[in-house]
């Protein structure tokens, strides 16, 4: 029940009336669900407005359902109703079990018979108030079922999803097929999309997904492979970016892309043999400063926040981008190694050249393979005294080498 006025005092009275007749046939109004909201520009609440039933002040609330309708406070926004009517259709997509098992024909009838008539709840009632903003979140439910339809990711642009569905926007449809008026905010957002829809690319048009449309039949398995491809292609494969986005120098995947080929074909002939390197600190030294050279030219020059002039990177800087550094991969290869040394029989060549005590010539000791590891196993809490038995564990040494 709803009771209104452009009175207070009247609405006032046939609140005391309601209450009167509920009363004389033995009904309780419920106070919990009673709710008062006063249709206005704009202020704040005057302490003279409040209505009040059972001598208690009726709770004042910015917004009423009423008959499927939100209304709020100003007649001349459905902002909320809108969102509402797009949640509700939202959820209603994501009810339906393998869409993209569907055929492309077979799911936007479904989407004609389920979907739209959830989102365009009292549209010809909101239709002339409904502001550009508005007529986005519209679309925007289009767009997720088109995404969810040909298995590609929400970040993906809508105008692509179009492009690929051959669909027309939403807002046009709507418009043409419930008769409503064109407004100023409806010729604003269309125009919006068209212009954003003219912006693709003209090779897109031209890739395979485009002219061999039978991806669009029903059970086709690898129809999210591509479109997929066709919309992102390999770039979101190596890009930590998930929107959708043109290669440029600064971004991520072109960094990462060089990341993996230095990993992939320089890190290997660098470090080839490491395992049985006897390296000194100097040798330690000018393999830092050779990796620290390569990072560099991947990750390229810091603007200073302070001087606003372009720097070199520090080391510090470089290994917060980078973590797996070269010395620390050695040490680590070279104890995996050692543990394969340390199980071998005494009379195998490897474990006599690595582990073997030859008679010294005169003069300083040299540095030995064996001396690293247990300055390696230092350097990680270890006692490196009986480092040989401590190797017969597999699972205790694995986790040192970690």
């Amino acid at each position: 029940m709803v009771l209104g006025s452009h009175d207070r005092s009247e609405l006032q009275k046939a609140t005391y009336a309601l209450e009167k007749w509920a009363d004389q046939n033995e009904l309780e109004i419920n106070m919990q669900k009673t709710e008062h909201m006063i249709f206005r520009k704009g202020g704040k609440i005057s302490q003279e407005d409040k209505i009040f039933l059972k001598q208690e002040p009726l709770q004042t609330v910015n917004q009423v359902k009423y008959l499927g309708l939100t209304l709020q406070t100003t007649t001349n926004s459905f902002r909320i109703h809108t969102k509402q009517r797009a949640t509700a259709a939202t959820k209603a997509i994501h009810d339906i079990r393998e869409l993209i098992k569907l055929s492309l024909k077979t799911a936007m009838i479904i989407f004609d018979t389920k979907i739209v008539p959830i989102l365009t709840y009292g549209l010809d009632l909101t239709w002339d108030k409904l502001r550009t903003k508005d007529l986005h979140t519209l679309e925007t439910v289009k767009a997720r079922f088109l995404k969810a339809t040909l298995g590609i990711s929400k970040h993906t642009l809508s105008r692509l999803v179009y492009v690929l569905a051959q669909e027309t926007f939403l807002i046009e449809e709507l418009r043409t097929k419930l008769d409503l008026p064109s407004t100023s905010n409806w010729k604003k957002a269309l125009d919006e999309r068209i212009r954003k829809r003219e912006d693709i690319w003209e090779d897109f048009y031209i890739t395979e997904v485009m002219i061999n449309r039978t991806w669009t039949d029903t059970n086709q398995k690898l129809r999210h492979f591509v479109t997929s491809l066709a919309v992102h292609g390999y770039h979101h494969k190596i890009c930590r970016n998930q929107s959708l986005h043109e290669p440029h120098d600064n971004c991520s995947a072109v960094k990462n892309l060089k990341v993996r080929i230095y990993k992939t074909v320089i890190l290997p002939v660098v470090l080839y043999g490491c395992e049985t390197w006897t390296l000194t600190l100097t040798e330690e030294q000018r393999l830092r400063v050779f990796e620290n050279k390569v990072l560099r030219e991947i990750f390229g020059a810091k603007r200073d926040e302070v001087t606003g002039e372009w720097r070199k990177l520090h080391n510090t800087e470089l290994h917060a981008l980078y973590s797996s550094l070269d010395i620390r991969n050695i040490k680590s290869r070279r104890l995996r190694w050692a543990g394969n040394v340390a199980r071998m029989s005494k009379s195998r060549n490897a474990y006599r050249v690595l582990v073997g005590r030859p008679k010294r010539p005169l003069g300083r000791p040299r540095h030995r393979w064996e001396d690293n590891i247990k300055m390696d196993l230092r350097e990680v809490g270890y006692d490196d005294r009986d480092w040989i038995n401590l190797a017969q564990d597999r699972d205790q040494w694995r986790a040192i080498c970690k």
